[in-house]
Protein backbone atom coordinates (compact mmCIF):
# COMPACT_ATOMS: atom_id res chain seq x y z
CA UNK A 1 0.00 0.00 0.00
CA UNK A 2 1.01 3.62 -0.41
CA UNK A 3 -0.26 6.96 0.89
CA UNK A 4 -3.02 7.09 -1.73
CA UNK A 5 -4.56 3.97 -0.12
CA UNK A 6 -4.78 5.46 3.38
CA UNK A 7 -8.35 6.73 3.00
CA UNK A 8 -9.71 3.42 1.72
CA UNK A 9 -7.75 1.54 4.36
CA UNK A 10 -9.03 3.82 7.12
CA UNK A 11 -12.64 3.35 5.99
CA UNK A 12 -12.24 -0.45 5.95
CA UNK A 13 -10.69 -0.52 9.42
CA UNK A 14 -13.33 1.83 10.82
CA UNK A 15 -16.09 -0.37 9.40
CA UNK A 16 -14.46 -3.44 10.96
CA UNK A 17 -14.24 -1.56 14.24
CA UNK A 18 -17.99 -0.88 14.16
CA UNK A 19 -18.68 -4.60 13.75
CA UNK A 20 -16.49 -5.49 16.75
CA UNK A 21 -17.45 -2.42 18.84
CA UNK A 22 -13.81 -1.35 18.83
CA UNK A 23 -12.65 2.27 18.66
CA UNK A 24 -10.10 2.71 15.87
CA UNK A 25 -7.65 5.35 17.03
CA UNK A 26 -5.19 7.16 14.79
CA UNK A 27 -2.35 5.33 16.52
CA UNK A 28 -3.92 1.95 15.79
CA UNK A 29 -4.49 2.91 12.15
CA UNK A 30 -0.86 3.95 11.75
CA UNK A 31 0.39 0.74 13.33
CA UNK A 32 -1.80 -1.49 11.15
CA UNK A 33 -1.00 0.50 8.00
CA UNK A 34 2.73 0.25 8.69
CA UNK A 35 2.50 -3.50 9.39
CA UNK A 36 0.43 -4.21 6.28
CA UNK A 37 2.17 -1.76 3.94
CA UNK A 38 3.97 -4.46 1.91
CA UNK A 39 0.54 -5.76 0.76
CA UNK A 40 -1.60 -4.13 -1.89
CA UNK A 41 -4.81 -2.43 -0.77
CA UNK A 42 -6.92 -5.07 -2.56
CA UNK A 43 -5.13 -7.83 -0.67
CA UNK A 44 -5.67 -6.01 2.63
CA UNK A 45 -9.39 -5.57 1.95
CA UNK A 46 -9.62 -9.25 1.02
CA UNK A 47 -7.85 -10.19 4.24
CA UNK A 48 -10.25 -8.14 6.35
CA UNK A 49 -13.33 -9.52 4.59
CA UNK A 50 -12.14 -13.12 4.89
CA UNK A 51 -11.45 -12.64 8.58
CA UNK A 52 -14.97 -11.34 9.20
CA UNK A 53 -16.44 -14.59 7.89
CA UNK A 54 -13.96 -16.92 9.59
CA UNK A 55 -16.06 -19.21 11.87
CA UNK A 56 -13.38 -19.30 14.59
CA UNK A 57 -10.99 -16.35 14.36
CA UNK A 58 -13.73 -14.05 13.07
CA UNK A 59 -15.14 -13.73 16.57
CA UNK A 60 -12.27 -11.38 17.44
CA UNK A 61 -11.01 -8.13 15.94
CA UNK A 62 -8.33 -9.03 13.35
CA UNK A 63 -4.65 -8.69 14.15
CA UNK A 64 -2.30 -7.74 11.29
CA UNK A 65 -1.22 -11.38 11.06
CA UNK A 66 -4.88 -12.46 10.60
CA UNK A 67 -5.26 -10.05 7.70
CA UNK A 68 -2.00 -11.20 6.13
CA UNK A 69 -2.90 -14.88 6.48
CA UNK A 70 -6.31 -14.40 4.88
CA UNK A 71 -4.98 -12.05 2.19
CA UNK A 72 -2.25 -14.35 0.99
CA UNK A 73 -3.54 -17.86 1.79
CA UNK A 74 0.01 -19.20 1.65
CA UNK A 75 0.91 -17.37 -1.55
CA UNK A 76 3.72 -15.31 0.00
CA UNK A 77 7.31 -16.26 -0.69
CA UNK A 78 10.04 -15.99 1.92
CA UNK A 79 11.07 -12.50 0.83
CA UNK A 80 7.50 -11.20 1.18
CA UNK A 81 7.14 -12.84 4.59
CA UNK A 82 10.40 -11.26 5.72
CA UNK A 83 9.21 -7.87 4.47
CA UNK A 84 5.99 -8.17 6.45
CA UNK A 85 7.84 -9.43 9.52
CA UNK A 86 10.22 -6.48 9.40
CA UNK A 87 7.30 -4.06 9.00
CA UNK A 88 5.65 -5.50 12.12
CA UNK A 89 8.90 -5.19 14.07
CA UNK A 90 9.34 -1.54 13.10
CA UNK A 91 5.71 -0.95 14.09
CA UNK A 92 6.32 -2.53 17.51
CA UNK A 93 9.39 -0.36 17.97
CA UNK A 94 7.18 2.70 17.62
CA UNK A 95 4.41 1.25 19.78
CA UNK A 96 6.23 -0.28 22.77
CA UNK A 97 9.95 0.37 22.27
CA UNK A 98 12.63 -1.57 24.11
CA UNK A 99 10.71 -1.63 27.41
CA UNK A 100 7.92 -3.92 26.21
CA UNK A 101 8.14 -7.53 25.03
CA UNK A 102 8.22 -8.27 21.31
CA UNK A 103 5.21 -10.54 20.88
CA UNK A 104 4.06 -10.97 17.27
CA UNK A 105 2.63 -13.95 15.40
CA UNK A 106 5.66 -14.26 13.09
CA UNK A 107 7.96 -16.52 15.11
CA UNK A 108 10.54 -16.63 12.32
CA UNK A 109 10.83 -12.86 12.59
CA UNK A 110 11.32 -13.04 16.36
CA UNK A 111 13.95 -15.77 16.00
CA UNK A 112 15.75 -13.55 13.49
CA UNK A 113 15.67 -10.59 15.88
CA UNK A 114 17.14 -12.82 18.58
CA UNK A 115 19.91 -13.89 16.19
CA UNK A 116 20.64 -10.23 15.47
CA UNK A 117 21.35 -9.55 19.14
CA UNK A 118 17.90 -9.37 20.69
CA UNK A 119 14.97 -6.98 20.94
CA UNK A 120 16.59 -4.56 23.39
CA UNK A 121 19.70 -4.18 21.23
CA UNK A 122 17.69 -3.73 18.02
CA UNK A 123 15.70 -0.90 19.59
CA UNK A 124 18.89 1.06 20.32
CA UNK A 125 19.86 1.34 16.64
CA UNK A 126 19.56 4.54 14.62
CA UNK A 127 17.47 4.72 11.44
CA UNK A 128 20.63 4.44 9.36
CA UNK A 129 21.80 1.39 11.29
CA UNK A 130 18.36 -0.18 10.94
CA UNK A 131 18.62 0.10 7.15
CA UNK A 132 21.75 -2.03 7.26
CA UNK A 133 20.28 -4.37 9.85
CA UNK A 134 17.27 -4.94 7.59
CA UNK A 135 19.54 -6.59 5.01
CA UNK A 136 20.90 -8.93 7.68
CA UNK A 137 17.35 -9.62 8.84
CA UNK A 138 16.29 -10.74 5.36
CA UNK A 139 19.32 -13.02 5.00
CA UNK A 140 18.81 -14.69 8.38
CA UNK A 141 14.99 -14.91 8.14
CA UNK A 142 15.20 -17.45 5.32
CA UNK A 143 17.22 -19.85 7.50
CA UNK A 144 14.30 -20.10 9.94
CA UNK A 145 11.65 -20.70 7.27
CA UNK A 146 11.70 -24.49 7.65
CA UNK A 147 12.31 -24.53 11.42
CA UNK A 148 9.43 -26.10 13.43
CA UNK A 149 7.42 -23.43 15.23
CA UNK A 150 7.83 -25.07 18.64
CA UNK A 151 11.59 -24.46 18.37
CA UNK A 152 11.11 -20.74 17.74
CA UNK A 153 10.57 -18.09 20.45
CA UNK A 154 7.00 -17.11 21.30
CA UNK A 155 8.18 -13.68 22.48
CA UNK A 156 11.34 -11.69 23.14
CA UNK A 157 11.75 -9.95 26.49
CA UNK A 158 12.01 -6.18 26.77
CA UNK A 159 13.85 -4.14 29.38
CA UNK A 160 11.10 -4.42 32.00
CA UNK A 161 10.96 -8.21 31.89
CA UNK A 162 14.76 -8.50 31.75
CA UNK A 163 15.11 -6.29 34.83
CA UNK A 164 12.41 -8.24 36.67
CA UNK A 165 14.18 -11.49 35.80
CA UNK A 166 17.50 -10.16 37.12
CA UNK A 167 15.82 -9.05 40.34
CA UNK A 168 14.23 -12.50 40.78
CA UNK A 169 17.56 -14.23 40.14
CA UNK A 170 19.32 -11.95 42.63
CA UNK A 171 16.62 -12.68 45.21
CA UNK A 172 16.97 -16.42 44.63
CA UNK A 173 20.75 -16.16 44.90
CA UNK A 174 20.48 -14.15 48.10
CA UNK A 175 17.99 -16.64 49.50
CA UNK A 176 20.31 -19.51 48.61
CA UNK A 177 23.22 -17.84 50.37
CA UNK A 178 21.08 -17.37 53.48
CA UNK A 179 20.16 -21.06 53.48
CA UNK A 180 23.83 -22.02 53.17
CA UNK A 181 24.78 -19.66 56.00
CA UNK A 182 22.03 -21.07 58.22
CA UNK A 183 23.11 -24.63 57.44
CA UNK A 184 26.74 -23.78 58.28
CA UNK A 185 25.65 -22.10 61.50
CA UNK A 186 23.68 -25.20 62.54
CA UNK A 187 26.65 -27.40 61.69
CA UNK A 188 28.99 -25.23 63.77
CA UNK A 189 26.53 -25.31 66.68
CA UNK A 190 26.40 -29.10 66.49
CA UNK A 191 30.19 -29.28 66.48
CA UNK A 192 30.42 -26.95 69.48
CA UNK A 193 27.87 -29.02 71.40
CA UNK A 194 29.75 -32.21 70.52
CA UNK A 195 33.03 -30.67 71.65
CA UNK A 196 31.51 -29.55 74.96
CA UNK A 197 30.13 -33.03 75.53
CA UNK A 198 33.49 -34.57 74.70
CA UNK A 199 35.29 -32.22 77.13
CA UNK A 200 32.77 -33.06 79.84
CA UNK A 201 33.37 -36.78 79.30
CA UNK A 202 37.15 -36.30 79.55
CA UNK A 203 36.68 -34.58 82.90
Amino acid sequence: MNDSDKKEFSEAMTAAGEIYNKVISNGLLKLYFSSLKPLGIDDVLKGIECHLTDPEQGAFFPKPADIVRNATSGALDVKDKAELGWAQIIGEMSRIGSYGNLDIDDRQAMATVRALGGWKELCTLTYEQLDWKKKEFFNIYETYESTPLDLLPSKLPGLVELQNHKAEEAEKSEGGMKLIAEALKKQINKMEVRDRVAIGQDD
